[in-house]
C-alpha cells in the first residue's frame, strides 16, 4: 500500500509499474493504468432523516469526520431553527434551485413525504434528471419509498414499487449478495484484490430486515441482492442504481450496515459509505460545453460489458434538444470512428441515452455534437481492457484448489506428495456401477402373476358351486 496525492486539478492517466524481477514467466501484469479525475472543490452533501435511526446515526459521524466533504444534515424530528447536525449549518429543506442545486448529492432517509411539499418534490427530481446531481435513497420501514408512490419521486427510483408494502423479515441473518455488476463496481469493492474482496463480503455480519420491491426497472442495475429471500423476479434487490437524465439515483433496501462494525469498528462500514458518497460524484464531462455534455458511468470497462452512455444536449438558445435521436461517435485508439445513436429519454426533453458493447481494447473516444450547435462537439473517454485472471493472481489458490477436488470427487495432492499419490491409484479398488431399463407392461412373467390368481378364483368358485 502507498499513498500519492496529486497537486493539480485535471483528468490524468496514471501507470502504476512493479519492478520485473528474476525469473518471472509474465511482465504484462507488472504495470496497471488507470485514470483519475481530481477536483479541488469540497464534496457538498445534504443528508435529510426522518427520525434518529442506528443507521442514520453511524452514517452522520461517518460524513462528519470526513474532511472532504462539506455536510449539511437536517433531522425531521428535530428543530430546524438548531440548524441541522452537519459542518455547514441549513435552516430547512432548500426551496428552490438556487439552494438545491448547489450541493452534489442529496441523501434521502426515512422522510415522511409531508415533509416535503409538491415544488420541493419536483426540485429533487430536477436536482437528478436536469443539474445532473445523486440521489441516494436509504429505506427505511415508514416512508421511504413507499410514502412517494405515485410523485414525480418514483420516476427517478431504480427499482418497480409494489403496491402494498412488503416488509421481508428474516429469523436467519442474509448477507448482501453481489451481483456480476456489483462485483465488477467500484462503489462496492472494499479491497482491490477480487477474490480477498469476495470474502470479506461473505464475512460480513447477516441483517434482518429487508425492503421488498418487484423488480428492478429497465436500464437499472442491480448491485446486490438478498441471499436467502426471493420473489417472482429472482432475488430480493438490496442495492440498485440507475441513470435518470443527467443524473443517477442509487437505492438501499436494507437499513443495517451499520451492523457492520461489530469486532470491527468503523473499517467496513466507513469503507463502504465513503466508497459510495465518492463513486456518485457527479463529475463534469472534460470535453462538455453549454450545448453539449456526454458522460460514461463508469472510466474503465472488461472487454464485452455493456457500457451506457449519457447526453445532455441544448439548442443556441438553451432549450433543450426535441430530436428523437442524435448520432455520435465512438472511436478505440487511431481507428476509425464508428456511428453510435443517441435516443431521446421519454418525458425529459434534451436528455439522450445511448448503449454499446466494448468490444476492442484500448482506449475508447465518444463524441457527440448538438444537432442546434454543430461546432460545439462534446466528448468522454473510457479504457476497455481484456485482463486474464491469471495474472490478476498467478499465485496459487490452495483453497480453491481444494474446493475443486472435492467437488469433483477427487483428492488435492501437493507435488511433494506424488508417491503418496502413486501407491493410492494402485490400491484404489474401482467399482463399476451399471443399470439396465426393462419395460414391464409387455413382459410374459408379469401377464402369468396378473392372470394366475383370476383362474385360481375362478377354479375355486366352481368347485364351490357359486357360478
Amino acid at each position: 500500500t502507498f499513498n500519492f496525492t496529486p497537486t493539480v486539478a485535471g483528468s490524468f492517466n496514471y501507470t502504476v509499474a512493479a519492478q520485473v524481477l528474476p525469473g518471472e514467466l509474465s511482465r504484462g501484469n507488472n504495470r496497471r493504468a488507470f485514470k483519475q479525475q481530481v477536483v479541488t472543490k469540497k464534496l457538498k452533501v445534504l443528508y435529510v432523516e426522518g427520525d434518529p435511526r442506528w443507521e442514520y446515526r453511524y452514517l452522520k459521524n461517518a460524513i462528519l469526520r470526513d474532511r472532504q466533504i462539506s455536510f449539511s444534515c437536517l433531522l425531521v424530528s428535530a428543530s430546524a431553527a438548531l440548524g441541522g447536525e452537519g459542518n455547514v449549518p441549513l435552516y430547512g429543506f432548500p426551496k428552490d434551485e438556487k439552494g438545491l442545486f448547489g450541493f452534489d448529492i442529496l441523501v434521502l432517509g426515512d422522510v415522511p413525504r409531508a415533509y416535503f411539499n409538491e415544488t420541493q418534490i419536483r426540485l429533487i427530481r430536477r436536482f437528478v434528471e436536469e443539474k445532473g446531481g445523486s440521489l441516494v435513497v436509504i429505506a427505511g420501514d415508514r416512508h421511504m419509498p413507499m410514502a412517494y408512490r405515485g410523485t414525480p419521486l418514483e420516476s427517478v427510483l431504480p427499482a418497480v414499487l409494489p403496491d402494498v408494502a412488503e416488509q421481508v423479515i428474516t429469523d436467519e441473518p442474509f448477507r448482501m449478495e453481489l451481483t456480476a455488476a456489483g462485483r465488477q463496481d467500484p462503489l462496492l469493492r472494499l479491497l482491490p484484490e477480487p477474490s480477498a474482496n469476495a470474502r470479506v463480503w461473505t464475512e460480513l455480519p447477516g441483517m434482518y430486515w429487508n425492503l421488498g420491491v418487484l423488480r428492478a426497472k429497465p436500464g437499472a442495475t442491480v448491485l446486490a441482492v438478498n441471499s436467502l429471500r426471493s420473489n417472482s423476479s429472482g432475488k430480493r434487490i438490496v442495492l440498485a442504481v440507475q441513470r435518470f437524465g443527467a443524473g443517477r439515483c442509487l437505492m438501499s433496501l436494507v437499513d443495517s450496515t451499520w451492523l457492520w462494525r461489530y469486532r470491527v469498528g468503523d473499517k467496513w462500514f466507513y469503507r463502504y459509505w465513503g466508497q459510495m458518497l465518492r463513486a456518485m460524484t457527479p463529475q463534469e464531462p472534460p470535453g462538455g460545453n453549454r450545448f453539449a455534455q456526454v458522460t460514461v458511468e463508469r472510466s474503465e470497462y472488461l472487454l464485452g460489458e455493456r457500457v451506457t452512455l449519457g447526453a445532455r444536449l441544448l439548442d443556441a438558445f438553451y432549450r433543450p434538444v426535441r430530436a428523437a435521436s442524435v448520432e455520435g461517435r465512438v472511436r478505440v485508439g487511431k481507428g476509425r470512428p464508428v456511428a453510435v445513436t443517441f435516443r431521446a429519454s421519454a418525458g425529459t426533453p434534451g436528455l439522450y441515452q445511448a448503449e454499446m458493447t466494448a468490444e476492442r481494447v484500448g482506449e475508447t473516444v465518444v463524441e457527440l455534437a448538438s444537432p442546434a450547435a454543430p461546432t460545439a462537439i462534446a466528448r468522454t473517454t473510457f479504457s476497455v481492457k481484456s485482463v486474464a485472471l491469471e495474472d490478476l493472481q498467478p499465485e496459487m489458490n490452495e483453497v480453491l484448489l481444494k474446493q475443486i477436488a472435492s467437488a469433483g470427487g477427487g483428492k488435492y495432492r501437493r507435488p511433494e506428495q506424488l508417491g503418496t499419490w502413486v501407491d493410492e491409484l494402485k490400491s484404489d479398488t474401482q467399482v463399476v456401477v451399471s443399470r439396465s431399463d426393462f419395460e414391464l407392461w409387455d413382459s410374459p412373467l408379469l401377464l402369468v402373476l396378473f392372470v394366475f390368481p383370476l383362474v385360481l378364483e375362478w377354479i375355486l368358485r366352481k368347485r364351490g358351486g357359486l357360478l
